[in-house]
């Protein structure tokens, strides 16, 4: 249920559990997506994203005065990556040490976290997901744009592409659980890649599982 509590992992022996509880979590939202309010619009040859007037708003409304909440955005592009294309592309677009390479992920660090805003990661996993971390609309556009078409397998028609949302908030009171498509972690996870990776991870492979 959307509603539902789930308690995310505040060590390793609680990450197996978490996982599988934010997999639930997130096929409930999955359940939910944008379908005819996901839309992003009709396909063309330069592949431009024609998304929707408003569709973020109520995210970038939601923001404090901290910056500690930002939006997440999975998309499924492809039925998966070339790596070696994508190493390439990544490579031409960002320094070196913003990037990292993992068995089944890119990660990037689209730009740095601060003490008073949270970063923004890019993970482009194996089997054709992008997730944003902490990016708007306009940063999550050029993203798919300019990055993930160019190393995209078997791309999908945008009007068929799979968009789910949902929203991080870091705090330093609450426990680490996810609750009505928000994500909240603990502060000191605001600089660590690899929280918001294992958050993603459980979320794309749900929204890959839609269009399996």
């Amino acid at each position: 249920q959307k509603d539902k509590w789930v308690p995310l992992p505040e060590d390793e022996e609680d990450e197996s559990q978490a996982a599988a509880d934010l997999a639930a979590a997130a096929a409930t939202a999955a359940a939910r997506s944008l379908g005819s309010e996901g839309s992003l619009g009709t396909p063309t040859e330069d592949f431009a994203l024609n998304i929707a007037p408003g569709l973020f708003q109520d995210f970038d409304s939601h923001r404090t005065a901290a910056r500690q909440r930002g939006r997440i955005t999975l998309f499924c592009p492809a039925d998966s990556f070339d790596r070696k294309k994508l190493d390439e592309v990544l490579r031409a677009n960002f320094p070196s040490s913003a990037i990292k390479s993992y068995p089944d992920v890119f990660y990037v660090e689209y730009f740095a976290a601060t003490d008073e805003a949270p970063g923004g990661d890019l993970f482009f996993f194996d089997y054709g997901v992008v997730a944003c971390w902490g990016l708007d609309s306009a940063q999550e556009t050029t993203v798919m744009r300019t990055l993930a078409r160019q190393a995209a397998n078997q791309p999908v028609n945008i009007g068929d592409m799979e968009v789910d949302q949902f929203e991080f908030n870091y705090s330093s009171l609450e426990k680490p659980h996810i609750q009505n498509d928000t994500v909240t972690l603990h502060r000191k996870a605001a600089k660590d890649h690899q929280v918001s990776w294992e958050d993603c991870q459980g979320l794309g492979l749900c929204a890959a599982a839609t269009i399996a």
